[in-house]
């Protein structure tokens, strides 16, 4: 795959990480209250989302041992 693997495995990597970061800001701002009448089903969506951030982390990492 050459130079396109490493590519798209920085991207993977960056993706989760602002995934990462985009959740835990979220549950900060929940915990605070700063969220006003929030879905009984926003931590369901949250570790959800945080799940598929690390399947995608992991992806990333992936592309670099088959390089």
């Amino acid at each position: 795959m050459g130079i396109w693997a490493i590519v798209i495995g920085i991207i993977l990597i960056l993706l989760s990480l602002l995934t990462f970061r985009s959740v835990t800001r979220t549950f900060k701002k929940l915990k605070k209250g700063e969220i006003t009448n929030p879905s009984p089903f926003i931590a369901y969506a949250l570790w959800t989302t945080d799940v598929i951030a690390l399947f995608i982390g992991i992806a990333g990492i992936m592309t670099f041992t088959f390089y």
